[in-house]
């Protein structure tokens, strides 16, 4: 892979931002049931694929070639939801509050996968059912509109919708404290 291939994925990705957004609205109704800290577990799933840039700069570092953990790979994978969902029943099997934030992480970081497979992300393509399967997918549904910068309005739309929740869920509240 090139570095001017390697530059054009990143344009077409979605932010981190619209990551986080994305699973804390979807988590948003059943917080109630998810614990005190839903939402920072949710926003942090929603993030939690993309640490494989980290993996990536210190197998560089150590000069160490190994793709599989670099971005896009066995981070965006649902091989590591998962073991992230085998470690979280662990837990839960002793914990079932702190258990809760666990599927939390395996649950946003799926969404986070499936997000850069129909949007784009991660990679070019992604190896979704690594380690039972090599074979790469790509969807990438707003590639067309990358240089409208379509993410940037994605999240603008998302921040107003999500404004919209709290703002009503704010007068629905004041409404039953009369």
């Amino acid at each position: 892979m090139n570095n001017s291939h390697i530059q054009s994925v990143v344009k077409i990705m979605p932010n981190p931002f619209t990551h986080v957004l994305i699973n804390t609205a979807i988590f948003y109704p059943f917080r109630k049931k998810l614990g005190k800290y839903w939402w920072l577990f949710a926003a942090f799933s929603g993030l939690l694929p993309d640490f494989d840039f980290c993996t990536e700069v210190i197998l560089k570092l150590l000069s160490i070639n190994n793709n599989l953990f670099w971005h896009g790979g066995f981070f965006h994978t649902f091989g590591f939801v998962l073991v992230l969902g085998i470690v979280s029943l662990g837990i839960y099997t002793k914990n079932k509050e702190f258990g809760k934030y666990g599927f939390i992480l395996a649950i946003g970081s799926a969404i986070h996968i499936l997000l850069d497979f129909l949007l784009g992300g991660g990679a070019y393509f992604l190896m979704l059912f690594y380690p039972f399967s090599t074979h790469l997918f790509r969807l990438h549904l707003l590639e067309q509109y990358a240089q409208l910068s379509i993410y940037s309005i994605l999240d603008a739309i998302l921040i107003i919708i999500l404004l919209g929740i709290i703002f009503i869920y704010q007068k629905k509240r004041e409404k039953s404290l009369i």
